[in-house]
């Protein structure tokens, strides 16, 4: 994925690639390619600088929205992998989850965090 973005950013930087509706309770957030590009690589220098190494996974806590395309884009650019978790998911639903899934670390909206070691049980 990371390539055809990349490549895209060439040769038509300022196409809307991307459109979430607000549906009339907000904006609609349009993403070009460059945008998408440029916010990709920024969450994708982040998460190198928190010492995710390629291949490793990360839980994405993150409703369906321009930002969560945005970190799926940066596990591109760095080749790890995301786990998609529900965000509406609690207590033992979210626990499972969280405690179940291979990963170093979670994103939620903009904010980063990594797990010292094995992960610890949530409740």
């Amino acid at each position: 994925m990371a390539a055809v973005i990349a490549n895209r950013v060439e040769t038509m930087p300022d196409r809307d690639v991307l459109t979430i509706e607000g549906a009339g309770a907000r904006q609609n957030e349009v993403r070009t390619y460059r945008h998408l590009w440029g916010n990709g690589q920024r969450l994708a220098q982040l998460m190198i600088d928190q010492g995710l190494r390629p291949g490793e996974h990360f839980a994405l806590l993150m409703a369906n929205h321009a930002k969560f395309i945005e970190a799926v884009v940066a596990a591109s650019i760095t080749g790890n992998v995301f786990v998609p978790v529900d965000p509406r998911a609690r207590g033992d639903k979210l626990a499972f989850m969280l405690n179940n899934a291979p990963t170093r670390s979670f994103l939620k909206r903009t904010r980063f965090a990594t797990q010292p070691g094995p992960a610890h049980p949530v409740r």
